[in-house]
């Protein structure tokens, strides 16, 4: 039976990505129907991190020093106020006002994926980590058609409309969240102690498992690729080679979502399997399917997003139980905070390497992260290959 706090907070994600995944999926096309700039189309999400990055250290100590309730209904607020700023957006200084607002609601992540742990026991840990990847993405089964639906009838207001029911959403979310969850840390929350734990993150950083730190590393540049990979997709797809049109990115988006699904029950069995065997295998399948974007066809376009759906649920349930199994209780808080940094500083990269390369050639990004990604399971491979199953 799964804690109440993981039953709420995974059906609250539930809700938050059904309606942040009727707009925000086309971020790319939103950008640049606006601003007519694949660099700036890269710029805004490339803001939204480089903000997000130094909340996440932040908001790990917070979670760490200060429990982790308060932060994440704070956080989802400030979520909820981004996209009511996005859907007002007529040029690029309203766009980057919203990027930034995002990007200040990065400091609830750490604190959110930290309960989940907290609330979880030692067993669960892989099943509950792909359960958050499911209910987070399968919305996409659903919302994504909505949205290329709006935008191929309505043009960019269609799109303002969806960012707008999604500000509301996630706004009454953040009130959900703050009646419903229960803190797991008795922690005294001095502001002296939190001062000085984010002065010592050097400290922190020495403090980690070996394991750990490696992780961090390959994620900041394995995170490049794919970013820049799922980011761009939808503008090459659309715009460049004209193989679908919104609402059928859409219904791809929403198909190879539907796939999620899948990734519990093999997650019951890749648990039992060393781990660094079956994160590099996803990293290569990963890098296969950045090659069938470029054959241009509706098919192999959505055999990719399935792979990377597929691949990306279950690379991300695998990290999470690592840093469950290698982190004390007293620093996941902190731990996460680190993890989800090495996660954006490697978006941030990655879209704004993107928005050149699209601009230059867009089949470049694809190809880029192919190579990439393969390079990385062999980094995978060496750094990690010393793990054992985790049960």
């Amino acid at each position: 039976m799964l804690h109440r706090n993981i039953r709420v907070l995974l059906s609250s994600a539930f809700v938050v990505s059904l309606s942040v995944g009727v707009s925000y999926p086309y971020l790319s096309e939103y950008v640049y129907s606006i601003t007519g700039s694949s660099i700036i189309a890269g710029i805004i999400p490339f803001t939204v991190s480089i903000i997000g990055i130094p909340l996440l250290a932040v908001g790990g100590y917070l979670a760490d020093a200060f429990g982790r309730r308060r932060i994440i209904c704070f956080g989802t607020m400030l979520l909820g106020f981004s996209q009511l700023l996005y859907s007002i957006a007529n040029d690029p200084y309203w766009l980057f006002a919203a990027a930034f607002i995002e990007g200040l609601s990065y400091i609830y992540f750490p604190a959110f994926t930290a309960l989940m742990m907290d609330s979880s026991r030692k067993h669960q840990f892989v099943e509950v980590f792909t359960l958050d990847v499911i209910v987070s993405h399968t919305p996409y089964m659903v919302s994504p058609i909505l949205g290329g639906f709006l935008r191929d009838l309505y043009g960019v207001s269609g799109l303002k409309v969806g960012f707008m029911l999604c500000g509301i959403i996630v706004l009454a979310i953040a009130l959900v969240r703050l009646f419903s969850l229960s803190e797991t840390m008795n922690t005294t929350g001095d502001i002296k102690d939190l001062a000085s734990s984010i002065l010592k993150i050097g400290e922190s950083l020495n403090a980690l498992n070996p394991t750990i730190r490696r992780l961090i590393i390959l994620r900041v540049f394995l995170e490049c690729w794919l970013s820049m990979l799922f980011y761009f997709t939808v503008l090459y797809a659309t715009r460049h080679v004209r193989i679908v049109s919104f609402t059928e990115w859409g219904l791809i988006s929403a198909l190879s979502s539907a796939f999620y699904i899948l990734t519990y029950p093999i997650a019951k069995i890749v648990k039992n399997l060393k781990p660094v065997r079956t994160y590099v295998f996803m990293l290569l399948l990963e890098s296969l399917a950045s090659i069938l974007i470029t054959q241009n066809m509706k098919y192999t376009l959505l055999a990719s997003m399935v792979l990377l759906n597929i691949c990306g649920a279950l690379t991300y349930a695998i990290e999470r139980a690592i840093v469950a199994e290698f982190t004390v209780q007293s620093m996941r808080g902190r731990v996460e905070s680190l993890m989800n940094i090495s996660f954006y500083l490697g978006s941030a990269l990655g879209y704004i390497t993107g928005g050149y390369l699209y601009n230059y050639n867009p089949q470049y990004i694809f190809l880029t992260a192919a190579i990439f990604l393969a390079v990385g399971s062999i980094l995978i491979n060496t750094l990690l290959k010393h793990l054992k199953p985790i049960k």
